[in-house]
Formats: C-alpha cells, sequence, structure tokens
C-alpha cells in the first residue's frame, strides 16, 4: 500500500489515533489540523482520579499522545491548516489547504521560552503543557502591541525569528489522496446562549473546561470573583442540550457521566466541599454505572437534585442564588452557592458545515455527520470518505479511541481492496497487449 495516501482531517484524540494505526501498516498519512498542535478539545481535560481510579479516560489521551512521539516522524503533520477546495481526480482526490500562520510561527518556533519571560503582559504562553510540538501563542488581546502601545521586545529578542504581527497566509495542494477520514471533533456549546445563567457577567458561573483549568493551574477550586476556595459547588447538568429554548433537544450522552466524576473528584480532593448535581434525568453509562452512582451519593454525600435551575443571579460579595424548581414538594427553592459549573454540550465543528458541503458528504439536522448505513458507523455516503470520533455525535475519550480504531481497520480494508483492483487492471492491460502483439505478429 506504498502508493497510496490518507488524509486525516483533525488531529484529536480520534485523527491520531488513526494516523498511528495508518502508518503502522506502512500507508502514508497526511494529518491536518486548525491549530498549532495535536490533542484537540481533550488537551483541556484533566485526571479525576486522586485516591482511585474514577475511568475518565484522560490518561488514555495522554499514553496516545506520549505514543506519536513513536510515530510522528512518519506522519506528514499541517499545522494551522484548513481545507479550501476538494477536487476528484479519477479515484483520487486532490486537496488543497489553506494555512495561517500565527503570530508565533510553530515551524520556526523551537519552544526556548524566552518569549514568555520577557513579555511585559503576559500575552505569550505555551500552547498547552500537554501539546506536540511544544509551541508558544500570542494573545492579540493581551498584547500591548495591539493595544496602541509599542512593544517589540518579543519580536527582537527572538533567536529563531519565529514572531511577526501579521498573519501569513500560505496555500498547498496535496495529490493523489486515496481516502479521507473526517475526525474534525466537537466545538463547545456557547454557554452565554443561555442567558439566565448569566455567563459571562455571573463571574462566579464557570463552564465545566474552565474548573479543570482551576484544578491544573492553581490545585484548588476557587471563585474567580475574589480567588476564595469554593466550598459549596452546583454542578448544572444538560446546559445546551435537551432544550428547545436554545434550539437544542438532541441529548449530549456524555455529560452525565463527565460530571458525576467531576463531583466525585472535588470530594475526593476535599471532603468538606459541598457538592449538588442538578439533573433532568440520569443517562446510564458503562456496566459499573449502578454500583458507581449510588456511591456517589452515599459515600461522598453528593446531593442529587432533579431539576434544572431556572436563573442564577450573583450578589455583590459573589454568592450566587440559584432558582429552581423542587419537583417533590411542588415549590420554587432559592439556594445559595459559591460556584456553579456549568456541563455544556458539544457542537460540530463551526466548519463543518462548510468542509461537508466541500466533500459533498451528509449531515444530521444537528449538524453532525450522517452514516447512511446504521450497521456501518464509520461510512459516509462517500465510498472513499469516512467519518470517526465527535464529528459523528457526542462522545468521550474510550468511545472516539475505539471508533477510530475501526476506522483505521476500514481504510485499510478499502485501500487493499482499490489496490487489488489496481493491480488486476493492470494485469488485464498487460494481457490485451501480448495478445494484441501476437494478432500483430501473425
Amino acid at each position: 500500500m506504498s502508493n497510496s495516501s490518507v488524509l486525516v482531517i483533525g488531529a484529536g484524540v480520534t485523527g491520531i489515533t488513526v494516523a498511528q494505526r495508518l502508518v503502522e501498516n506502512n500507508i502514508k498519512v497526511y494529518l491536518i489540523e486548525k491549530e498549532s498542535y495535536i490533542g484537540g478539545q481533550a488537551l483541556s481535560y484533566g485526571c479525576k482520579g486522586v485516591n482511585s481510579c474514577n475511568d475518565c479516560s484522560v490518561c488514555l489521551l495522554q499514553r496516545k499522545i506520549k505514543d506519536t512521539e513513536g510515530y510522528f516522524s512518519h506522519v506528514l503533520f499541517k499545522a494551522n491548516s484548513e481545507i479550501e477546495e476538494v477536487i476528484r481526480k479519477e479515484k483520487n482526490f486532490e486537496i488543497t489547504l489553506r494555512k495561517t500562520i500565527p503570530f508565533i510561527d510553530p515551524d520556526k518556533c523551537q519552544g526556548c521560552g524566552l518569549c514568555e519571560k520577557l513579555c511585559p503582559s503576559s500575552a505569550i504562553s505555551i500552547s498547552h503543557p500537554q501539546s506536540i510540538p511544544q509551541v508558544y501563542s500570542l494573545s492579540k488581546e493581551q498584547c500591548l502591541n495591539f493595544q496602541n502601545k509599542e512593544c517589540y521586545i518579543c519580536l527582537n529578542s527572538c533567536p529563531f525569528g519565529a514572531i511577526s504581527f501579521n498573519h501569513k497566509v500560505e496555500k498547498e495542494t496535496l495529490s493523489n489522496i486515496s481516502a479521507i477520514v473526517l475526525a474534525t471533533g466537537f466545538e463547545p456549546w456557547d454557554p452565554k446562549l443561555k442567558v439566565e445563567y448569566g455567563y459571562g457577567v455571573n463571574k462566579n458561573v464557570i463552564t465545566a473546561t474552565e474548573l479543570e483549568k482551576q484544578i491544573y493551574i492553581k490545585g484548588f477550586v476557587f471563585r474567580p470573583s475574589d480567588k476564595e476556595r469554593a466550598k459549596k459547588i452546583a454542578i448544572i447538568q444538560c446546559v445546551g442540550s435537551r432544550d428547545r429554548s436554545t434550539d437544542s433537544p438532541n441529548c449530549s450522552r456524555v455529560c452525565c457521566a463527565y460530571g458525576m466524576k467531576m463531583a466525585r473528584f472535588l470530594k475526593e480532593r476535599d471532603s468538606e466541599v459541598e457538592v449538588s448535581i442538578f439533573y433532568i434525568d440520569i443517562q446510564p453509562f458503562g456496566k459499573e454505572f449502578t454500583k458507581f452512582f449510588t456511591k456517589s451519593k452515599d459515600d461522598y454525600n453528593i446531593k442529587y437534585i432533579k431539576s434544572i435551575p431556572s436563573q442564577i443571579s450573583e450578589d455583590q460579595k459573589g454568592k450566587l442564588k440559584i432558582k429552581y424548581e423542587d419537583s417533590q414538594r411542588e415549590t420554587i427553592k432559592e439556594e445559595y452557592f459559591d460556584l456553579a459549573v456549568l456541563s455544556i454540550t458539544m457542537n460540530p465543528d463551526k466548519k463543518f458545515e462548510k468542509l461537508s458541503e466541500n466533500l459533498d458528504i451528509w449531515v444530521k439536522d444537528s449538524g453532525f455527520c450522517e452514516n447512511p448505513n446504521s450497521m456501518q458507523t464509520i461510512k459516509t455516503n462517500q465510498r472513499e470518505i469516512f467519518a470517526a470520533g465527535a464529528c459523528q455525535g457526542p462522545k468521550d475519550i474510550a468511545e472516539c479511541i475505539a471508533n477510530a480504531e475501526n476506522a483505521a481497520l476500514e481504510v485499510i480494508l478499502f485501500l487493499r481492496t482499490l489496490n487489488n483492483k489496481v493491480a488486476k487492471n493492470e494485469e488485464q492491460k498487460e494481457k490485451r497487449e501480448k495478445l494484441l502483439c501476437l494478432k500483430e505478429r501473425k
């Protein structure tokens, strides 16, 4: 299969798993990613285990990223790139990529960290501690040079000439692509659309991803308003899902497990913390679900409230007043918390609609990729194009990895069939030419 090449779109946990399996089978792989690094959205998640494993699967991602050290040099990685045009040429694709070079060019940056140390406005930081390659990024919002204050410290100090204050755009054409794997993942739903929760206005209303960052950076959970430790925390499920008021009727599937594991994690780190989970109903996950759920309530004293808050307001001291319906007593209740954590749903990648139009593939009403055959979940309506991971719909890390393994196998089988057909056609062509030659001699 040395003549076959595959384009994998997206370098999250799904994309890198597919790429690894294909490289192991001596298949040429182009891996394109809109960011400067691999890992995708899952890089934002941290391990939920303290005293015991909570089966959050984050360690699987960490292993996958570590594994890339062994095979990544064999992958043609195209960072900061997106598909601009797709042209079918006989049995292959010709793909035009649009590459936007960020303010710190990842191809030139060596990760020395000098620019971060010298920056007076803390506008420069490493993309992510686990990211590969280890490159830095510059925040336009924090950089003094973009606030009408001239500052060229980083530009003049970089020994590799990696910094520029202008975005550059380049184009590149990839030819002879035999198959395409969609691994574009998801985008977090915008919590500002749930106006009654005041995200972005109430300082102590945060998302679950922002909670992860607090724990990763500071080592404890705090109220953003005053940096004081949060002692009473509300985790609100189904934000942006199963909600027709935001045009999001579908279940996000993975949030129940995530919320419960996060609650247990918080209690294991600090047994004095009070944690309440607001929910519509609990979606079972895994064979040990009942045991996990019961232990969370009984052993960890996590409070489960079968209700979704109607309003969150913040007083002058930063306390959050959460208003909700007590369905058992049929009354409206108000309760105060230090912090509200929103479990937001997964949306398709913002540019997936345009990509699907370019590739002429079907999408569901929800915007995720549609599989025409429910028994062949990896395949799309285009024979040469496969889809895996969260671009099909909400999935957790373990599901994405399993899905990616399946996708890689389907691609390998497809390429073998394709190459066998090519070899057979060449053999038949050779026979015809020999017969023609014999006839001409006679």
